[in-house]
């Protein structure tokens, strides 16, 4: 019995040796399934679209293109309806030039003078409506001209006045200072005198047949013009005075 039994216990250790000797080929063949799908290998694909949405930014600027040149494009070449122009840019031409380009374009014009030491007298500095604007055939273009006028100085010193024309208005400029009184005075006989700010708007005036003077007190510092007329004379009496028409003083007072 002791025999039979030991080689009973013999033969059950034999066959786990060949069980356990058979695992590993079994086994083997499972690795390789696994590996052709590791989790480093599943996340591939992820990484491999990214490139694809870097895609996204330049389709994203197509729209910035479509938006401006495109649109500008469509606007520009539609055709205008009878009777109606694109207003011209005429800022920089003298005032001549401009008012020639805009009657061509079937539009008129109106002056208007603003005091400028800078620019050039008589060049258009601004223009209203802007180039571009589309408007009806015969409206009017506001164009803003740059001029100068003679320079007085504040004190009691009498300005000469002289009429060279039988007809017209005569002007000067002063430098004033802000939040000071100064009293503007004259004799001249003709229409009204009157003070404007470098934008030619009146700030102040009065009629030369009712009064000789007026109070001003500027609300900044800077150039102010004064307008004296308009007057009317002959031609007999310039023929009289080669020199220009004795009309009075100007004075502009300093704040006392």
């Amino acid at each position: 019995m002791t025999a039979g039994r030991a080689m009973c216990c013999l033969s059950l250790f034999l066959l786990g040796l060949s069980i356990v000797a058979c695992a590993p080929s079994t086994e083997s063949l499972i690795v390789p399934t696994e590996a052709v799908a590791p989790p480093t290998h599943t996340s591939t694909p992820i990484f491999a679209a990214s490139p694809t949405l870097t895609l996204i930014p330049t389709s994203t600027d197509a729209p910035t293109a479509t938006y401006f040149p495109r649109s500008t494009a469509t606007s520009t070449s539609t055709p205008l309806p009878r009777g109606y122009v694109v207003v011209p840019e005429v800022v920089g031409m003298d005032y001549m030039e401009a008012r020639q380009v805009l009657l061509d374009s079937g539009l008129t014009y109106i002056y208007h003078d603003v005091f400028d030491l800078e620019q050039p007298v008589g060049m258009v500095i601004g223009q209203d409506p802007a180039p571009g604007i589309v408007k009806k055939v015969g409206e009017a273009v506001f164009l803003y001209r740059a001029f100068r006028a003679s320079a007085i100085g504040v004190g009691g010193r009498c300005r000469t006045l002289r009429l060279s024309s039988t007809t017209g208005k005569l002007l000067y400029s002063v430098y004033l200072n802000e939040d000071e009184r100064y009293e503007i005075r004259t004799d001249f006989p003709y229409g009204h005198t009157t003070i404007f700010e470098y934008r030619m708007i009146i700030v102040a005036s009065f009629d030369n047949q009712r009064s000789n003077y007026v109070t001003f007190t500027p609300a900044w510092t800077g150039w102010y013009v004064i307008s004296l007329g308009p007057w009317q004379i002959s031609q007999y009496e310039l023929d009289k005075y080669p020199s220009g028409v004795p009309a009075g003083c100007l004075w502009v007072f300093p704040p006392e």
